[in-house]
């Protein structure tokens, strides 16, 4: 009803956009972001969900793109928007980039969504795997999670030398 009576509102585009990526109707969710974007092309919000649609859609090209503007606009979203980028990487398969995102959307201080995602990452396993266990035990540090996060490291520093979680390593887990 907003739409009808107000069309050139690019929250009533975005938050139906919103509607339809939460109902996983990607399809239908791109082209109400773009109508939001048309309208106000500064709205990091709507890039950022525009690009977790392209993604859900595996257009990666798109994707990567589309949040390279959320992260350009910034904003108090910026977390997700390292978050969404991360999560692209992953499926392109680029993991020590993505973990640098994960790394960024922690310390902006999302530290739930972050762990969720490399814990993703860390089943998915593959060649990156000791840049993985790095990173989550740099989240679980972030949470005075130390024993958790020493075991992370053991598990990085099994699987690869990486003088990053050597250094952590020998500052707290001695």
């Amino acid at each position: 009803m907003m739409l009808k009576n107000e069309p050139e509102n690019y929250l009533g585009w975005f938050y139906l956009g919103l509607v339809y990526h939460q109902e996983k109707k990607y399809q239908k969710a791109v082209p109400a972001y773009k109508k939001s974007l048309s309208l106000n092309p500064n709205y990091a919000p709507a890039f950022n969900n525009l690009a977790d649609a392209y993604l859900n859609l595996n257009q990666l090209t798109l994707a990567e793109k589309t949040i390279k503007k959320a992260l350009e606009l910034g904003g108090e979203n910026q977390a997700y928007f390292y978050l969404t980028y991360a999560q692209i990487l992953f499926k392109k398969q680029e993991q020590k980039k993505a973990c640098e995102q994960l790394e960024k959307s922690r310390a902006e201080k999302n530290l739930p969504e972050a762990e969720k995602t490399i814990k993703k990452a860390l089943e998915l396993g593959g060649e990156n795997q000791a840049y993985f266990y790095l990173t989550y035990a740099q989240i679980l540090f972030k949470k005075q999670e130390q024993k958790k996060a020493c075991e992370q490291l053991e598990k990085s520093r099994a699987e690869k030398n990486l003088p990053e979680a050597e250094k952590l390593w020998q500052e707290n887990c001695q």
